[in-house]
C-alpha cells in the first residue's frame, strides 16, 4: 500500500514538473537558465576606451581597455565582454571591417549619431610658442611642422593604438589629398610624406601619452592631442603655464559613440553625455558622425604606418 502511494506521489511530482516547465517555456517574460542562453545574456558591464582620457573614470562602473586590444578581440570573432563600448567611432568601424575580412560575425552595432565630439589640436610649449607661430602661423598644419622639423620638435600618439595618433595621420593625408575622400590606391604618392612624419616624431625614453612624456622630459615643442583631453591636462600643476593651445588645419574631430551589443544597455546615454560634457566635450547638436575615410582606408593607413621605418 505504501509503495503504491509513493509511486502515485512520484508520478504526480513528475507530471507537476512538466506542467510547470511548460508554463515557464510559454511565458515570454520568464528566462530559463540554460547554458545556451547564459552565453548570450547581458554582462551588465560597460567598456570605455583608454584613449578618451580621464573621462572614463567619470562613467559609472566602466572598465577601461586600450581600443586596439578590443579591436583585436572583435576581429577574431570574440565577444565584446561588455554590453556597451564607449569609444571613438573609428575603432568599432575598424573592428567590423577586419572581422568581415576574416568571415567572423559582427558583434557590435555603431550608432550613426555621436554622443560627444572634440577636435584635434596642438599644444605648444610656452617657451617656444612664439617661434612656432612665426614659422607656421596661428593655425598649424603638418606640412609646415615637417618643413621646420629641424627647429620645431613635435610628438603625437601611435596611430595603431590611439585615436589621437590616428586622427593626426588622417589629418596629414587629408591635407595632402585636399579632402578625406581618398583611397589606398593613392598611397604611392603619400607614403613618402608619412615616412617623413614618422621619422620627424620626437621620442622620449618613457611616458604612456604625449602629455606624460612632456611632463617628464619637455622633449617637444608641439604636441598633437584632443582638445578636451589636453585642456584637462593643462589644469594639472605640472603643466601650469608650460603649454598653450593652437588650432590645427584641416579641422578634424574625434566622435565618441556608444557601440552596443544585442544585450540591454546597463547605462543611460544621458549619464555618459553628462560625463563628457563635464570633461569639456561638445555633446549637443552634433548631427551625424564627422567625415573620415572609410574603415578599409583607415586600416590601410595603419598598415602603411607600421611598415615604415
Amino acid at each position: 500500500m505504501r509503495r503504491a502511494l509513493a509511486l502515485i506521489v512520484a508520478i504526480g511530482m513528475v507530471v507537476g514538473a512538466v506542467v510547470v516547465r511548460r508554463a515557464i517555456d510559454d511565458d515570454p517574460n520568464t528566462s530559463v537558465n540554460t547554458t545556451a542562453q547564459d552565453s548570450s545574456s547581458a554582462t551588465g558591464k560597460v567598456l570605455c576606451a583608454s584613449d578618451l582620457g580621464d573621462v572614463c573614470a567619470s562613467v559609472r562602473d566602466a572598465f577601461v581597455e586600450d581600443p586596439a586590444v578590443t579591436v583585436e578581440r572583435l576581429a577574431k570573432g570574440e565577444p565584446l565582454g561588455a554590453d556597451v563600448w564607449i569609444v571613438a567611432a573609428a575603432w568599432p568601424q575598424i573592428a567590423l571591417e577586419r572581422a568581415g575580412r576574416l568571415g567572423n560575425p559582427a558583434s557590435v552595432t555603431v550608432p550613426a549619431t555621436p554622443i560627444a565630439r572634440t577636435p584635434l589640436a596642438f599644444f605648444l610649449r610656452t617657451a617656444s610658442a612664439d617661434s612656432v607661430r612665426n614659422q607656421c602661423g596661428t593655425t598649424l598644419d603638418w606640412k609646415c611642422l615637417l618643413k621646420n622639423s629641424a627647429s620645431v620638435r613635435f610628438d603625437f600618439e601611435d596611430p595603431s593604438t590611439s585615436i589621437t595618433g590616428l586622427l593626426a595621420v588622417i589629418q596629414q593625408a587629408t591635407a595632402f589629398y585636399g579632402s578625406s575622400d581618398f583611397g589606398s590606391n593613392d598611397f604611392r604618392l603619400f607614403d613618402r610624406e608619412l615616412a617623413q612624419l614618422k621619422a620627424g616624431r620626437a621620442t622620449a625614453p618613457s611616458g604612456a601619452t604625449v602629455f606624460e612624456r612632456f611632463g617628464l622630459f619637455s622633449h617637444a615643442d608641439a604636441l598633437a592631442g584632443l582638445t578636451s583631453v589636453g585642456s584637462q591636462q593643462l589644469q594639472r600643476a605640472q603643466f601650469k603655464d608650460k603649454l598653450v593651445t593652437a588650432a590645427g588645419s584641416p579641422s578634424i574631430a574625434a566622435d565618441v559613440v556608444i557601440a552596443i551589443t544585442a544585450n540591454p544597455s546597463p547605462i543611460k546615454n544621458d549619464d555618459v553625455r553628462s560625463a563628457f560634457n563635464k570633461a569639456g566635450w561638445a555633446t549637443s547638436d552634433l548631427g551625424s558622425r564627422s567625415d573620415l575615410p572609410t574603415a578599409d582606408v583607415i586600416i590601410a593607413l595603419q598598415d602603411l604606418w607600421k611598415g615604415l621605418r
